[in-house]
């Protein structure tokens, strides 16, 4: 479990970092490129009236552009999401269960290193990562 959660972190680290160049390549495009006010692909199509050929061209590069800023932004909503769910069974959880879950699964502890630290047998780690691993 840990691996996949620093895993999704990492994911979404890297995909709003994505996401802020998605849109600052989309800004300079619209605004060095076609000479226009707009920030954003909605605004430019509110904006842009004129269709020539170098308007074309630059607006399906914008276009496609904001279509990959979409999936980015879908991607990272389920990511959200995700966390969002662990967040609560996290305030579902006893004080026992919370330590050992930032061990295991934040600081990425084994169960002899979350045992020694906690004062705990390794017995006693397994059975509350088990219960854990379950919820």
């Amino acid at each position: 479990m840990y691996k996949e959660l620093y895993k999704e972190l990492e994911d979404k680290k890297i995909l709003e970092e994505e996401l802020k160049s998605l849109e600052e390549r989309i800004k300079l495009k619209i605004q060095r490129e076609l000479g226009l006010h707009s920030t954003t692909f909605s605004e430019l199509k509110v904006e842009s009236s004129i269709v020539d050929d170098r308007y074309a061209r630059v607006f399906a590069k914008i276009e496609s552009l904001d279509k990959r800023k979409n999936l980015v932004q879908e991607e990272l909503k389920i990511i959200e999401e995700h966390l969002n769910i662990i967040d609560r069974r996290l305030g579902e959880m006893k004080d026992k269960e919370k330590k050992v879950f930032r061990c295991r699964y934040i600081w990425g502890l084994s169960v002899k290193e979350t045992a020694e630290r906690l004062n705990f047998s390794q017995d006693y780690i397994k059975e509350i990562s088990s219960k854990i691993s379950k919820k």
